[in-house]
């Protein structure tokens, strides 16, 4: 089990970030990322990729060896991307892996992206609707490999969130029904294996949200 966050020891010990338990909750292992951790994401190959704050000297995203728990130094994030910051990662059947979070790519504000497995930015990537007004804040991918996203327009307490789904290249679906849930608070996704999407969050009763806190969406034009 990989437990990441925001803490800086474990046990009696000095453990930033990430440590990989056994199943007797005792720790088997860490690599050393130094810093606090947001996100993790297992690749397809059983890599793990760390999400975090970037800065000048530790890049936002980081991949280690699960069996060594060393740093993949062969992993280079772009340049354009280092000083950013991610908050949820998702990996698709080709390898590529698409960030969500905030990141200042010439001049321009951007909450999505894509890279490719070295690290490098993939500029094949169209999701077009994201500036200073419009931020994504959370990612998960459907079995189809279509892209869930929720994407936030406005400030704090006055944002208003809407779920969309984009196509594999980040352009918006226009099959699917996008769906504002009655919050302004981020809204958390899981897939289902049928395409059916779980949200969850702070979703108050209403018209729009009959459950408070969980519901199920039908996975619309999954085939």
């Amino acid at each position: 089990v990989l437990v990441a966050g925001f803490f800086s020891t474990f046990g009696w010990y000095n453990r930033y970030g990430i440590v990989a338990l056994d199943s007797q909750g005792n720790m088997a292992g860490f690599p050393d990322v130094g810093r606090y951790v947001n996100c993790l994401k297992k690749q397809n190959d059983g890599n793990v990729l760390i999400g975090s704050n970037g800065n000048t000297t530790v890049d936002a995203v980081l991949r280690f060896d699960v069996n060594s728990w060393k740093i993949d130094q062969s992993f280079v994030l772009d340049p354009l991307l280092k000083n950013g910051s991610v908050t949820s990662i998702a990996v698709q059947q080709d390898n590529k892996i698409i960030l969500c979070g905030e990141f200042i790519i010439n001049g321009i504000k951007k909450s999505l992206v894509r890279i490719l497995y070295s690290g490098e930015l993939d500029t094949s990537f169209d999701f077009t609707l994201q500036d200073d007004n419009n931020l994504v804040r959370n990612i998960a991918l459907s079995p189809n490999q279509k892209i869930i996203i929720d994407l936030s327009n406005g400030f704090l307490s006055n944002s208003v969130h809407t779920i969309m789904r984009l196509n594999s290249d980040g352009a918006i679906d226009t099959k699917y029904n996008n769906i504002k849930p009655a919050t302004s608070s981020p809204v958390q996704f899981y897939t289902q294996t049928d395409g059916k999407i779980l949200i969850y969050g702070n979703l108050p009763n209403s018209k729009g949200n009959p459950g408070a806190g969980l519901n199920r969406l039908l996975g619309e034009d999954y085939n």
